[in-house]
């Protein structure tokens, strides 16, 4: 991992989105270098356990877990269903975004995956609730899509809901959802030495 922030470490090691993480003000802002090696090739379970032994083991890590309810945007299906197919390959993620078209092209795209982009993109966590699972492959196009509040400019957010909805049969609906949340009690802002 190359400067890694420590609530993006905590949160690869645990499998959690970076809103399920909650500590120290400080914890995204501190980067590292994490270089480990492992004699044999593992799996991805395997590495996230050998990297919470290593974050507890180095930077003394102590947490517990605890239900929290925070806002949130919930990902549904629409009441006519989803609007797009499966991958029909096996292949990586893509997400290319095409400013100039405002057009958004996802392959190879997870529910889970397209939440955790959402959540940037809207600064507020959004959860996967569509029961939908494998990849798929889809575009969406922007640009009918102007804000409200400002018809000379796109909003991000309401282009995502609004064209989400139509094209691919999705809705974006804000809701208070229970979120499983691990709180850091201790964690050391240096680690011990190599």
């Amino acid at each position: 991992m190359r400067n890694i922030g420590l609530t993006e470490a905590i949160a690869w090691a645990y499998d959690l989105e970076w809103y399920q993480i909650s500590g120290p003000s400080w914890l995204p802002e501190t980067h590292f270098d994490i270089d480990a090696k492992v004699d044999r090739p593992a799996p991805n379970d395997e590495m996230r356990a050998m990297t919470q032994a290593l974050l507890a083991n180095r930077f003394g890590l102590k947490a517990h877990r605890e239900d929290k309810d925070l806002s949130c945007v919930a990902i549904t299906v629409g009441k006519d269903g989803p609007k797009f197919k499966a991958s029909e390959d096996l292949g990586e993620s893509t997400f290319e975004p095409t400013p100039k078209t405002m057009t958004i092209k996802m392959t190879h795209m997870s529910m889970r995956m397209m939440a955790r982009i959402l959540t940037e993109a809207m600064g507020k966590p959004v959860v996967d609730l569509t029961g939908l699972n494998g990849t798929f492959d889809f575009t969406l196009d922007g640009r009918n899509y102007a804000s409200p509040d400002d018809p000379g400019q796109s909003d991000g957010a309401y282009m995502f809901a609004r064209a989400m909805q139509d094209q691919l049969g999705l809705r974006l609906e804000n809701r208070r959802l229970t979120v499983n949340m691990l709180i850091v009690d201790h964690i050391d802002r240096t680690p011990t030495a190599n």
